[in-house]
């Protein structure tokens, strides 16, 4: 058996994080979380759609609303959400309020450099990414909508 680096000795514990000087400590996502931010993302489609929908027929009303709400969420549409800075804000907060609980979005205020950070760490003690995807992320212009692997070509 090979030694487990230090990364990999982070992954499924929760990791102590710095955010506006304060300590925070940075839980694994499940798949109940993972669960839930579908669900939100499902939620923030249907809100949109029906904030604008008058302008559409009934039937393509009918026909677009039950495409959104059955319409299932795969890997690749998470992480593409979760590149997202609103989506990487909302899977953030979820991980810290399982030790945080009055934690808010508004506590939330990073650097982008910083909340990029923050994400490739909650990412990685959760088990999605290896350190070598955190490590070697996609080159510019890679496919996009490809979940991390771990795996290199």
């Amino acid at each position: 058996m090979s030694e487990k680096s230090s990364l990999d000795q982070l992954s499924g514990q929760p990791v102590s994080i710095t955010i506006n000087g304060n300590q925070y400590q940075l839980s694994p996502l499940t798949l109940g979380d993972i669960a839930e931010f579908e669900k939100h993302l499902r939620d923030e489609r249907l809100e949109t759609f029906y904030a604008n929908m008058a302008h559409y027929p009934l039937e393509t009303q009918t026909q677009v609303s039950l495409r959104l709400l059955r319409g299932a969420f795969g890997l690749d549409d998470v992480f593409d959400n979760l590149a997202s800075i609103a989506g990487a804000r909302w899977i953030l907060l979820r991980s810290l309020n399982k030790k945080h609980p009055a934690l808010s979005e508004t506590d939330l205020s990073l650097p982008l450099s910083a909340l990029a950070d923050v994400v490739n760490k909650l990412l990685l003690v959760s088990g999605l990414v290896t350190p070598e995807d955190v490590a070697n992320p996609p080159a510019a212009g890679a496919e996009a909508g490809s979940a991390p692997t771990g795996e290199k070509s």
